[in-house]
């Protein structure tokens, strides 16, 4: 588990060395994009929420995905929620 709850961070970067990471905190962050989450294939909870994300795309490659939290950011096309059943 990494929680990194409220740390001003603006891009998702520098995981790759983490490929066992099961859960990952980066709630309350000025996060815009989700990305840099290639290597985590083991990753089985992402938190999100309160950050300046619009779009959801960066999740191919993490089928172990099963807890996906975005809420409180910016989303505003219903369209993405069919990237999820994917």
């Amino acid at each position: 588990m990494l929680n990194l709850h409220g740390n001003h961070i603006r891009k998702i970067e520098c995981l790759a060395r983490l490929p066992k990471l099961r859960v990952l905190v980066l709630s309350f962050n000025e996060i815009h994009q989700i990305e840099g989450l290639e290597e985590l294939r083991q990753l089985q909870r992402l938190e999100l929420g309160f950050n300046l994300i619009k779009r959801i795309e960066g999740l191919k490659g993490l089928d172990n995905l099963r807890v996906l939290e975005l809420n409180n950011n910016l989303l505003y096309r219903l369209e993405d929620i069919a990237i999820l059943r994917k």
